[in-house]
């Protein structure tokens, strides 16, 4: 008796630190998940890329490393060095943010020679890709680049440099470059809305109210393979030239496979005869934003969902449907 009680203690003794550990490596996981924010992030006006993980190619030392192309300072600047490879500069924004306006920093103050001639903007929502091209800047003589593209959501960005200054293509040199995401007028923002069903609470107004910062704050079609259609009334005819849609994985991060696959966008004055405008096929992204070829006219505007998921049609969630005439 006294042996087998000497043997319990000695497991019980041995259990104990094993299941500490493994409680710590629980909650230092959940750490490391929650860590990460859930949702997509909006910031208006201010330079997202301020301080962000960076890093580079290629650069010639601390004194002008990667760092420096996000701290801020004109004073500063990052540069490759003098080389034929590939240049290029990477950010880490930690999350994934809308962005639709980008500024590069030239090296003009040390000589106009300096200033990048030919480069571009990529982006991705996860590491590795798939990246996308966001913007493409060529035969460039300005000191500072500042342009707006269409709205893109991502967490990773590549600055690439074709060709690095004005008389060869040997060294870049960046001071500074930046992020931003300047919001415009909504026209679909509050407006009435209906669609083809909704799973409880998960209501039609939920994707024309401009937030989306929680899984409930979406229209959910629930599960069904009827077809699947979200219509806002303007309340007039309004002139629209482009569209933005946020998708499932702007939110439900853990699951880009809930974006929106296929859909179609269609007009009308009346509510009752309907033309198509655009069609997405293919699509993957969390984030949508398109430019109709031509201004529509339209009072009513429809949103036909073709293809819900990725993988099936068996249910649809939109975060938010947006309408622009600028």
């Amino acid at each position: 008796m006294l042996e087998n009680s000497l043997i319990k203690r000695k497991n019980k003794a041995g259990f104990r630190p094993l299941a500490l550990f493994l409680a710590l490596c629980i909650v230092i996981s959940q750490m490391i998940i929650f860590s990460v924010p859930s949702h997509a992030i909006v910031v208006p006006y201010k330079n997202i890329a301020a301080g962000k993980a960076v890093n580079a190619s290629n650069w010639t030392g601390d004194d002008e490393s990667f760092a420096k192309a996000t701290d801020q300072q004109l004073g500063s600047k990052w540069c490759s060095g003098y080389t034929k490879d590939r240049k290029f500069l990477m950010l880490d924004l930690g999350a994934l943010y809308e962005i639709n306006r980008w500024t590069v920093y030239h090296a003009y103050r040390e000589d106009p020679n300096f200033v990048t001639r030919d480069f571009r903007l990529t982006y991705s929502e996860k590491n590795g890709g798939p990246w996308e091209t966001a913007d493409i800047v060529t035969n460039n003589t300005f000191c500072i680049t500042s342009r707006y593209t269409k709205t893109f959501m991502a967490r990773y960005i590549i600055l690439e440099i074709d060709y690095a200054d004005q008389l060869n293509n040997d060294c870049a040199r960046i001071t500074e470059i930046g992020l931003t995401y300047i919001p415009r007028v909504n026209l679909a923002l509050n407006k009435n809305v209906t669609a083809s069903q909704s799973y409880y609470y998960e209501s039609p107004d939920k994707a024309v109210n401009g937030a989306y910062l929680t899984q409930s704050d979406k229209w959910c079609t629930g599960w069904t393979w009827n077809k699947k259609w979200l219509t806002v009334d303007l309340g007039e005819v309004r002139s629209i030239k482009r569209f933005k849609i946020i998708h499932a994985g702007a939110v439900e991060i853990y699951y880009p496979e809930y974006n929106t696959k296929d859909f179609t966008i269609l007009k009308s004055n009346d509510g009752v005869n309907w033309e198509a405008v655009y069609q997405v096929r293919g699509n993957t992204r969390s984030l949508t934003e398109e430019e109709f070829p031509t201004a529509i006219s339209a009072r009513y505007v429809k949103l036909q969902i073709d293809q819900g998921q990725l993988y099936n049609d068996s249910c649809a969630r939109i975060y938010e449907f947006e309408l622009y005439d600028n």
